[in-house]
């Protein structure tokens, strides 16, 4: 096909009204076509990990280091299991803070703050 009739004329003018520069990029602004997929991805490939047990060892030294605390006084660090509460598993959290008391009704760890942390889930304690 030959444009040799067309090719040398002047571009027609419009009648309508030139659109701002944002008002033309706004037509063409990306959109979610699935809303929700970028985070269902997200939430796919974080990863969990299975509880440990302590052993029977590893029990007794962790009622022997709470037994020597001194509440109130002693800054401990502490290394907890957390249930996730959208998959199966969960991670290992830490926390530094001075404990207000040890709960034996309830097995907690309370810390001045306000921090309760179950003495079950205490993976490992120790004085900073």
């Amino acid at each position: 096909m030959n444009y040799e009739d067309i090719i040398h004329l002047n571009r027609p003018k419009s009648l309508r009204k030139k659109m701002t520069m944002a008002s033309r990029a706004s037509q063409f602004a990306p959109f979610a076509a699935l809303s929700g997929h970028e985070e269902a991805i997200n939430e796919t490939s974080r990863l969990t990990c299975n509880d440990v047990e302590l052993s029977v060892d590893q029990k007794q030294d962790l009622d022997y280091v709470l037994a020597s605390l001194n509440p109130l006084v002693s800054t401990v660090c502490v290394n907890y299991f957390v249930l996730d509460e959208k998959k199966a598993g969960g991670s290992i959290q830490k926390y530094e803070g001075i404990i207000k008391k040890i709960d034996e009704m309830s097995r907690t760890l309370v810390f001045i703050d306000g921090t309760i942390i179950p003495i079950q889930d205490v993976r490992s304690l120790s004085e900073v």
